[in-house]
Formats: C-alpha cells, sequence, structure tokens
C-alpha cells in the first residue's frame, strides 16, 4: 500500500512541476536558426528583406547647420539625418524640439543587423555640452534594437555609427533558479 502511494504522490508531484512549467512557457515564442547546408553555410547571405519601423528621440533643439552646403537656396539643409549604407532613411528639414519623435516605417532590411550613421546638429548653446539622440528600431511593433549615440560637445555636431540588431528581442523568463 505504501508502495502506490508513493507512486500517486511522486505523479502528483511530477504533474504539477509540468504544469507549472507549461503555464509559465505558454507564450513564449522561439526564434528557430537558418537550416545550414551541407557545404556549411546558410543559402541566401542576407535573407529576406523584413520590414522595419525607425524612432529617433532627440534629446536637443535642432537647427540648420551654418557650414552646410545645400545646391538650391529655397532647399533647407538637413538637420537629422539617418542612413543606411545603401539609403537614406530619415532626413528631416525642420525644426526639432527636444524630445520630439520622428519615425520612418516601411523599411525594407535584411540581414542579421544593420549599420546606420547618425548626424543631427544641436543649438550653439546645446553644443557646448555633450548631447544624446535616441535610437529604436522596431520590427512588427516588437523592439529589436536600440542606442543613445552621444555628441563630444564642444560646439560639435553629432556625427557616429550604431549598430543594432534586426532581430527582435527575446524576453527572457526568470524562473527563480
Amino acid at each position: 500500500m505504501r508502495f502506490v502511494a508513493a507512486i500517486v504522490v511522486s505523479v502528483a508531484l511530477l504533474g504539477s512541476v509540468g504544469l507549472c512549467q507549461w503555464w509559465l512557457v505558454r507564450d513564449v515564442k522561439v526564434s528557430i536558426a537558418r537550416e545550414v547546408e551541407e557545404h556549411g553555410h546558410a543559402g541566401e547571405p542576407d535573407g529576406p528583406a523584413e520590414f522595419h519601423a525607425l524612432t529617433v528621440t532627440a534629446g536637443f533643439d535642432s537647427v540648420d547647420d551654418p557650414f552646410a552646403v545645400t545646391l538650391d537656396a529655397d532647399e533647407a539643409a538637413v538637420r537629422i539625418l539617418v542612413r543606411s549604407a545603401e539609403q537614406t532613411l530619415l532626413a528631416v528639414r525642420d525644426d526639432v524640439r527636444r524630445g520630439q519623435q520622428l519615425s520612418a516605417t516601411g523599411l525594407a532590411l535584411r540581414g542579421e543587423s544593420v549599420e546606420l550613421y547618425v548626424e543631427a546638429t544641436p543649438t550653439a548653446e546645446e553644443a557646448q555640452h555633450p548631447c544624446p539622440l535616441r535610437v529604436e528600431l522596431y520590427r512588427d511593433g516588437a523592439l529589436c534594437a536600440d542606442e543613445t549615440v552621444w555628441s563630444e560637445g564642444k560646439g560639435q555636431k553629432l556625427a557616429r555609427t550604431v549598430r543594432l540588431a534586426l532581430q527582435p528581442k527575446l524576453e527572457t523568463l526568470d524562473r527563480g533558479l
């Protein structure tokens, strides 16, 4: 009789642990890596293009660059520019205020990461101190990568290159282990 009771208690404990684990991970999405071909590398190096959204938030007021060269007298200089190797993703010629979010959607990007060149011109007063610019990249509403770039200060404009991942960040599950 004790033997049967021990088996019933063991099954109940293991079943409850299994049910608890299933309950904790039922909404977790898993990303499966591409299958590697027999030559040791994946078939298409960059993969298909996926559509992303880019959000840029300035931590300063942006103005015209006094040294910018424009070909057309009516054309305003670019105040905030985000460019990848292949294309210009965001070019803002209007006034930008501190905390204003600028976004570009429907960006066809491919690969595992993208290298972006970010350029902005803070006001002369704000350019004396380091100025932040937040760059965020989303896919299907999920955050892929974000980075805050800073200017050097001392009157210089912000000009940096950042590398951002194109896959959404996987959420970690803390099981208290």
